[in-house]
């Protein structure tokens, strides 16, 4: 296609395997290069997540693959590992639909709708035992999942959210509880500090911790217990926060700023 013209852009990779694969972290394989290659390239990744300091990748089938270091180590990878420079299958989560992680336990989504959430072992335990396995009930099945460092939450198939509010407490059995006042929810954001809810005709309603620059409103109060549209946005897709400022992108495809 000539530089001026529109047309299809083609980009080609040029790649040489070597015969036996090798790893960053020194593990012993028989697969060569080309094999290795096959066999990572047949994942289908369908949602990256950023938690913290580490990532988790949900593919279209199989467990999540996380990889990075973690508080919640334990609940992401295998006893005694604390990071991993490679994407790590923690095959107790089974086949995830989504993940998410506090600081110290991390929760996993079913492709059927349910919850599979392992919390850290408490601190000083000998030796590295496994971490202990919770299979919170929910009042509906699950659609969407997603999670603070303090907070998970999930949005219901029948439009209402259920949020649990001790990852961050090994010692404490992960359960849920229903969001009183919101229904129509079609997914679930998490925003440190604080959780949104997205509706398909609605303006997004966030509660949670606000923050000096104004992340949940320009009040400036403190915090926020119940769901509270934040002021200035209408219908958004997605929304998301960093350190000193958010940005929603609105269903007609506007994208709107705020912070500092």
């Amino acid at each position: 296609t000539p530089p001026d013209a529109d047309g299809p852009f083609y980009m080609v990779n040029f790649v040489r395997h070597r015969p036996r694969a090798e790893y960053p972290d020194g593990r012993e394989t028989t697969l060569s290069g080309a094999q290795a290659d096959a066999l990572y390239g047949a994942l289908l990744l369908l949602i990256l997540v950023a938690i913290g300091a580490h990532l988790c990748a949900v593919m279209d089938t199989g467990p999540a693959r996380c990889w990075g270091t973690s508080e919640s180590a334990n609940a992401l990878f295998e006893p005694g590992v604390i990071g991993s420079a490679l994407p790590r299958a923690r095959e107790v989560y089974g086949d995830a639909a989504g993940i998410t992680s506090g600081t110290q336990a991390a929760c996993a989504l079913s492709r059927t709708g349910t919850l599979t959430c392992a919390r850290t072992p408490p601190s000083g335990a000998p030796g590295n035992p496994d971490p202990s396995v919770d299979t919170p009930s929910l009042p509906a099945p699950a659609a969407t999942l997603a999670g603070s460092p303090l907070t998970a939450c999930v949005s219901l198939r029948d439009g209402r959210v259920a949020c649990a509010d001790t990852l961050h407490q090994a010692e404490v059995p992960v359960t849920f509880r229903v969001i009183e006042g919101l229904s129509g929810v079609s997914r679930v954001v998490g925003l440190d500090p604080a959780m949104c809810a997205l509706f398909d005709d609605a303006p997004p309603r966030c509660w949670g911790q606000n923050t000096e620059w104004g992340l949940l409103s320009r009040t400036l109060a403190p915090s926020f217990a119940t769901p509270t549209a934040r002021e200035g946005l209408g219908v958004a897709v997605s929304i998301s926060a960093g350190a000193n400022h958010a940005c929603a992108a609105e269903r007609d495809g506007t994208v709107r700023c705020w912070g500092r």
